[in-house]
């Protein structure tokens, strides 16, 4: 697994006014919450560091390449153009290094059969390895073929009972 920071940068907040900042906040935790429905970035209470005009997220990824725009829901991509928009710059993601506990760790391919499970970084695992799973690897399963619903809002139902 690797380590990434999320950074947004706002050129266009303006000090004092608390409605664009929270349109930013909103918009920016809107995308990281989509990265996770599409299995971009491990699910995770993850960290809002403000400083100034910057917002960084550290997140951790399945893979160096998890967060290619070519990997994005549709939901993402109008949220990136969104916050991009607002902020009057590019989101940029800049990695940190390998996880130290999950060095050895590799996307499963070939995958005989597949599991639903809570509780761990992906709701789907390799029957084979009982490796975790990004959804972005597999073919969409819900809304006719754009996103994975189905499986994710399953984790989140589970999760509440």
């Amino acid at each position: 697994m690797y380590a990434f920071d999320i950074i947004i940068k706002n050129k266009n907040l303006k000090k004092g006014n608390d409605q664009q900042f929270e349109d930013w906040y909103h918009l920016s935790s809107n995308f990281i919450y989509f990265l996770e429905r599409n299995g971009q970035i491990v699910k995770g209470n993850h960290q809002m560091i403000i400083n100034g005009d910057t917002l960084r997220i550290p997140v951790m990824c399945f893979d160096r390449n998890s967060l290619n725009i070519n990997n994005f829901s549709i939901y993402a991509k109008e949220l990136i153009r969104e916050v991009e928009q607002l902020a009057g710059n590019k989101i940029t993601f800049k990695f940190r290094g390998r996880d130290g506990e999950n060095l050895n760790y590799s996307i499963p391919k070939n995958s005989s059969f597949y599991i639903l499970r809570y509780g761990w970084e992906s709701p789907l695992l390799c029957g084979d390895t009982h490796s975790p799973i990004p959804l972005y690897t597999i073919p969409h399963t819900d809304h006719g073929g754009i996103d994975f619903d189905n499986i994710t809002f399953w984790q989140q139902d589970y999760e509440r009972l």
